[in-house]
């Protein structure tokens, strides 16, 4: 690869000088031996609430081919299951903390601070080209990982490139291969411009790391590419790129006998681009013991393939680096193959197969340079690390423990503890949203989790537990303040009209449309209150088609992502899967994508349309609010401190206070005042600090707050907040 002039002379004035050139950071982790870990991100998931669309959560495919019975693949995550939790295309369950947007800036935050803290030191997120969709969420990526000094890199998917067409929906004019490996080389400037100039880009040995997933160019192809000129960033040399190689297997006499690696990878290191291995092809028939799948690997076939790509490491075949992959297990049924209609995998074994590689790893310590993880988030074919509802946190502590020894980190047990803070952090985030909508104004509890993030980002964990914990204190307290009131909309309250034809039964057939409204008093309340709603049905599961429902909504719809463009008032799109049975379905509906002014299609708040029946339609509206008059007088106490001369209480105020409100600070004994101090409204329009000096003598006092106004004089504070702290 040639790098632009400027830049040659550049690097070559600092080397003479002792100069160093720019501010690109060094990473805390990137010290001692350089050992770095990497997790390949897998995106396109989001939801009806943050982005109007759902990405890979919803999946459907034919699967009669496949030789298990299983017929299709259907997941439709605007259906909730019993347990609240939504029918989203992961066989783990799904997310720990939920379905959530892959955009969403705390989700991110929350995903970079749990990988940071098992010592992970960036994502390589998949991309294609650069208007394809999954720019939007590597861009999304890269502006929060920067705050936290974590890395961002790609796993180019080269083949959506150069292999496919797709680049011509985008670009008409690109619609030969010539023309798309030429294209490559734009798309290659396009990250060292928007990927790698970043402070926190993914580098090794100071080169930008790009991994190739295959199937786009050629080994010469590629060396074309690599011979191109372009612009790098300061401080930073050309390019190292990492393909993925897959050495050939077959199954025989009950048997796996994998062929050698250095075949697949020569042609590759002969153009100076570096190898990986991948998940272990799954290669045995289905049996008795593995029903489900059509073919399968065991853990020891795994180790096997990772011994035989190992020779290349120890026989020194590498153009610049060694690269190990280690993998949790493999399950397709998320996806079948992406439409193939066959499924693999590869157990689990209780968390033992990602703990073998480890070690595995952990033995050619002296080989390896990178450890890269297939994968971080790649729920629909069942091998991701985020901590999910079935596995919880356990392969995210193999990581940590594995990762600190290869990385000469300090380790312990407690160490796990820590990796809880970032979902801690994550759900106070959005209670703290709730509680905002519902009027309480909480600044101290949100620069309290900034600075929590700032804590766990930076490992100061103990610090990071405080700050928490004064949060959650506030927002536990303010979740026992909420009232609920429940409020049923359906024909039978009379609070609903239903517009489509019903036969005796009370089946409304779709196949013309069924609107439902709900009354004009009922929906104004609505409006006016704050609330979360689940809308009830039962549908004849008939045929495979979809059962669209879309609302009446303001909302504007968000920015394309790629080719897609999301619709908020899409409430749901449920897939049937020709049961013949009539089921329940519970769509949750979000407040902020429904309007309820009756703007729907004939005058409807939500429109029904595809073929088969429904009946029984009922909307459950959960409404929540916060006593005003009770916030009015709220403050919390968010910690209480003493030392030899004084007691201080560090409180913070739910709203702005009038200037006439007081906060009265007594130090009591025997119910006496020996100490008191008063604080206006205006003085306590910020987080502030009482402080009370100890002029007393004997036994202990007890510090107690009261309010007082004009109206209603003194009243003890433990009314709103109980607190009651004893000093000596």
């Amino acid at each position: 690869m040639k790098i632009k002039g400027y830049i040659i002379a550049a690097c070559c004035a600092a080397l003479l000088t002792g100069v160093s050139l720019g501010n690109r950071g060094v990473h805390a982790e990137e010290s001692g031996d350089g050992k770095k870990v990497y997790a390949l991100y897998h995106g396109f998931r989001r939801t009806r609430e943050h982005d109007g669309d759902l990405g890979s959560w919803k999946q459907f495919y034919n699967t009669e081919k496949s030789a298990t019975g299983q017929k299709t693949v259907n997941y439709n995550p605007d259906l909730l299951n019993s347990d609240g939790t939504a029918q989203t295309a992961s066989v783990n369950g799904g997310p720990i903390v939920g379905m959530q947007s892959e955009l969403d800036t705390d989700y991110i935050e929350y995903e970079i601070l749990l990988a940071k803290t098992a010592h992970i030191d960036g994502f390589l997120v998949d991309f294609g080209f650069p208007e394809y969709g999954n720019t939007v969420l590597l861009r999304a990526l890269m502006e929060q990982a920067e705050k936290y000094d974590f890395e961002i890199g790609v796993n180019w998917c080269d083949s959506w490139l150069v292999d496919k067409t797709w680049i011509q929906s985008y670009r008409p004019e690109i619609n030969t291969r010539e023309k798309r490996t030429e294209y490559f080389k734009t798309s290659v400037q396009f990250l060292m411009d928007e990927v790698y100039s970043k402070s926190n880009a993914a580098t090794v040995q100071g080169h930008p790391l790009v991994f190739l997933f295959g199937g786009g160019p050629t080994a010469s192809e590629m060396s074309n590419i690599m011979d191109a000129e372009y612009n790098i960033p300061e401080n930073l040399g050309e390019p190292w790129y990492v393909r993925r190689v897959v050495p050939s297997g077959r199954y025989q006499n009950g048997q796996v006998i994998y062929g050698e690696p250095e075949s697949a990878a020569k042609q590759w290191l002969d153009i100076g681009v570096d190898v990986h291995s991948w998940i272990a092809p799954r290669l045995r028939p289905r049996d008795s013991l593995h029903p489900s799948f059509d073919k399968y690997a065991t853990s020891d076939d795994v180790l096997a393939y990772d011994e035989k790509f190992s020779s290349l490491w120890k026989n020194g075949k590498k153009a610049h680096i060694n690269t190990a992959v280690v993998t949790p297990g493999f399950d397709n049924h998320g996806c079948a193959g992406w439409g193939e209609g066959l499924f693999s995998g590869i157990d689990r074994d209780g968390g033992e197969l990602y703990r073998r590689q480890w070690q595995f790893v952990l033995q050619n310590r002296d080989l390896t340079d990178v450890i890269f993880i297939a994968s971080w988030s790649d729920f629909t074919e069942g091998h991701e690390i985020e901590p999910t509802v079935l596995h919880g946190f356990r392969e995210l502590e193999t990581t940590e423990e594995y990762a600190a020894q290869i990385k000469d980190l300090q380790f312990s047990k407690k160490a796990s503890d820590y990796l809880r803070l970032p979902k801690r952090l994550f759900e106070a985030r959005k209670k703290l949203v709730r509680f905002e909508e519902l009027g309480a104004g909480l600044d101290f509890c949100r620069d309290a989790l900034d600075a929590a993030a700032k804590d766990i980002s930076d490992g100061h964990y103990d610090a990071a537990e405080n700050a928490l914990a004064k949060a959650e204190g506030v927002l536990s307290d303010l979740e026992g303040m909420v009232r609920t009131e429940t409020v049923v909309v359906d024909a039978e309250n009379g609070n609903m009209s239903v517009q489509g034809f019903a036969d005796g039964a009370g089946d409304y057939s779709l196949s013309s449309g069924i609107g439902v409204t709900i009354d004009e008093a009922t929906a104004k309340y609505l409006r006016e209150n704050v609330y979360d709603a689940v809308l009830e049905f039962t549908y004849e599961d008939s045929g495979y088609e979809n059962i669209d429902i879309t609302a009446d909504s303001k909302r504007e719809k968000p920015p394309p992502i790629g080719n897609t463009r999301g619709d908020y008032s899409v409430a749901a799109q449920i897939t049937k899967n020709s049961t013949g049975r009539y089921l329940k379905a519970r769509v949750p509906l979000y407040r902020e994508n429904i309007a309820l002014t009756h703007g729907g299609k004939n005058g409807s708040d939500f429109w029904f349309g595809g073929s088969g029946k429904i009946r029984d339609v009922k909307i459950i509206f959960e409404v929540m609010s916060l006593s005003s008059e009770r916030m009015k007088k709220a403050f919390w106490v968010v910690s209480a401190n003493e030392d030899n001369s004084a007691v201080s209480v560090e409180l913070a105020p739910v709203l702005n206070r009038p200037p006439e409100f007081t906060v009265c600070a007594c130090l009591m004994q025997r119910d006496a005042a020996v100490m008191a101090k008063f604080y206006s409204g205006e003085e306590l329009s910020e987080e502030t600090v009482l402080r009370l000096e100890k002029r007393y003598e004997g036994e202990p006092a007890v510090l107690k707050l009261y309010t007082w106004n004009s109206a209603e004089g003194m009243r003890p504070l433990d009314s709103v907040f109980e607190f009651s702290s004893r000093v000596t």
